[in-house]
């Protein structure tokens, strides 16, 4: 019986055989097999030509293993983005919808004004506007005025708070008590009112800018107390004189 030896190959050949045998389709062991090749010279020979850094194709269908002697391992730049700190998270209202809930809005009513804002607004704008809005619901509120007095005739409308006080107290010998006086001069689209308030004295002036003008008192001077119905006659251009008007008790 003789003893037949394995053909010698380069590493080419093994080169060539091991592509080959990968793109089969079969197993080493059964490619082996079919060509009368030793798996133990095969890979044998894998071995030897990975120390030569020559690139072995995977099996076909088959899910490739990592190699890390046959791969390049490859440098990757990962960036970093910094922390914000929560006073930058309010900075830019673009940006701070990523942080915040913008489906709900903050509303304010007070005296029929009702005021809606956006989760997204600052805190320090909130903060300022709650002082002003809480400032202006304060101010000059006729609402709770004990009486409403006209003072008829033409008033120097140069006057400030202290000349129109001083109307008041020494002309006709009234108190500044918690009422409204209503004041105007020889021009009727605008009228100043006093009011006086528990912490001060308050001077409210308007001037129309729609056309039309106040029927304003003119045949002598005096202070006349009037309704809240006579005011809104006032106030609507129309003269306080309604003579075919339903009396009001």
């Amino acid at each position: 019986m003789s003893d037949k030896r394995a053909p010698r190959r380069s590493l080419d050949d093994w080169m060539e055989l091991v592509t080959e045998c990968r793109q089969s389709g079969l197993t080493d062991a059964a490619w082996c097999e079919a060509q009368g090749i030793s798996p133990s010279c095969f890979y044998n020979a894998v071995s030897r030509l990975r120390k030569r850094a020559c690139q072995i194709p995977d099996p076909i269908g088959k899910a490739s293993t990592l190699d890390l002697t046959s791969h390049k391992q490859d440098v990757v730049q990962i960036a970093i983005e910094p922390e914000l700190s929560p006073a930058e998270l309010f900075q830019d209202e673009r940006s701070s919808s990523m942080y915040l809930d913008n489906s709900h809005t903050i509303e304010i009513e007070a005296k029929g004004l009702t005021i809606r804002m956006s989760n997204t607004v600052q805190p320090m704008l909130l903060k300022n506007f709650n002082g002003c809005i809480k400032g202006a619901i304060m101010l000059a509120d006729i609402s709770n005025v004990d009486a409403i007095y006209i003072v008829c005739g033409r008033t120097d409308m140069r006057k400030s708070i202290d000349g129109l006080c001083a109307i008041i107290q020494e002309q006709f010998s009234m108190e500044i008590d918690h009422s409204l006086y209503l004041f105007c001069g020889r021009k009727c689209d605008r009228i100043k009112a006093i009011l006086k308030e528990p912490d001060g004295i308050v001077m409210i002036y308007k001037r129309l800018t729609a056309q039309g003008s106040y029927r304003w008192p003119r045949d002598k001077s005096e202070v006349r107390n009037l309704t809240w119905r006579e005011f809104d006659w006032l106030m609507s251009g129309i003269d306080i004189e309604q003579p075919k008007a339903i009396k009001t008790t």
